[in-house]
């Protein structure tokens, strides 16, 4: 078994480390979303983990981050003050005109830096952001693929070949290969923002909540859901001790599993519950899953139970198997139901989806 100074040599090679020890100005921008938005910031705001990846990935530089969902600051006039060399955008469906609008007013600066798109929207729909304001997106394993252009920036080398990106080349955008994302490659992250700002992320009455990933895309195909596509449509999943040794850095008690479905798999689950208990880690959980494990497997909710999971987000989505079968959701009503006992059995917080 991998022992933990192991594991974290293994991530040393994600982190952008400038081989001439030039530091970059980066500015990390996650917009506010649009005003037609149904918000529901006084209830919810997650923890952006994606702002947090880069933030370690990117440490040797000097990095700006900015999470416009609660940070009112301008981009724009914090980058005349700031003055990046590039500034990275992480986008969701209800960002997109923001972030060309703001990398439209980013170019029109006396000296103009690069701009660059990813994020969950990104990964699936690159194209939305085709854009002669962005100088590329990336779509598949970002951190690495952003790694390799950082270098062949500070090289002075074209970054326009580099896999997991499209790039604009003489206005028009070359979509390159996609690139393998290893989930045990990647840095651990180190979780600023919710250190510096812990009042700013919450879900619901679990505050502050940080935010964890540990896997990534979803091995299940209902065809109303956006995360079949995620993961160029295949399903991988971190090393279960990298996922708690970072649990064992987050300085704050509430922490939300932000996998597309936790519950999945008996072994790994119950080798997680085993390794919060050993290390005697007290925090409490948020946990997303389906209704069809949780039914099918009562002994392994019971053990989450005991090891700190104390609200679960499942996806019932509609009222009548009919429906759940048109969708391919496969799971049941009766399921659905079994469900609901357990949560209530448990003293388990349901938030049913």
């Amino acid at each position: 078994m991998m022992n933990h100074n192991a594991r974290k040599k293994s991530r040393v090679e994600h982190c952008v480390n400038p081989p001439s020890g030039d530091r970059l100005k980066i500015l990390v921008c996650k917009p506010r979303l649009a005003r037609q938005t149904i918000r529901l910031n006084r209830f919810i705001g997650c923890e952006p983990l994606e702002m947090e990846y880069l933030y370690s990935a990117l440490q040797h530089h000097d990095v700006q981050l900015l999470d416009g969902i609660v940070d009112r600051r301008d981009p724009v006039r914090l980058a005349k003050k700031y003055g990046p060399q590039i500034v990275l955008f992480t986008s969701f469906i209800t960002t997109i005109s923001s972030v060309l609008k703001i990398a439209a007013q980013l170019k029109a600066l006396p000296h103009p830096p690069l701009t660059f798109v990813g994020g969950p929207h990104a990964e699936v729909m690159p194209e939305h952001f085709y854009s002669q304001y962005i100088d590329g997106v990336f779509f598949a394993n970002q951190l690495e693929a952003l790694n390799r252009v950082i270098v062949s920036i500070q090289q002075n080398e074209s970054y326009h070949n580099i896999p997991g990106g499209a790039f604009q080349i003489q206005g028009q955008f070359r979509r390159n290969p996609s690139l393998p994302l290893d989930p045990a490659s990647l840095p651990q992250p180190k979780h600023i923002l919710i250190r510096r700002f812990p009042k700013r992320y919450k879900i619901i009455h679990y505050k502050p909540c940080a935010a964890i990933k540990t896997s990534f895309g979803c091995p299940d195909k209902c065809t109303f859901c956006f995360c079949t596509e995620m993961h160029g449509g295949t399903f991988a999943v971190r090393p279960i001790e990298d996922v708690v040794d970072e649990i064992e850095t987050i300085p704050v008690k509430n922490i939300i599993i932000l996998d597309d479905n936790f519950l999945i798999n008996r072994k790994r689950l119950l080798k997680f519950c085993d390794l919060i208990e050993k290390r005697a880690l007290h925090k409490e959980f948020i946990a997303v899953g389906n209704a069809r494990f949780a039914a099918q497997n009562a002994d392994i909710m019971r053990r989450l139970r005991q090891v700190g999971v104390t609200a679960l987000m499942i996806g019932f989505e509609f009222v009548t198997d009919e429906l759940l079968e048109s969708v391919d959701k496969k799971s049941t009503i009766a399921e659905n139901n079994a469900t609901i006992e357990i949560c209530r059995e448990l003293d388990i917080d349901l938030f049913a989806l």
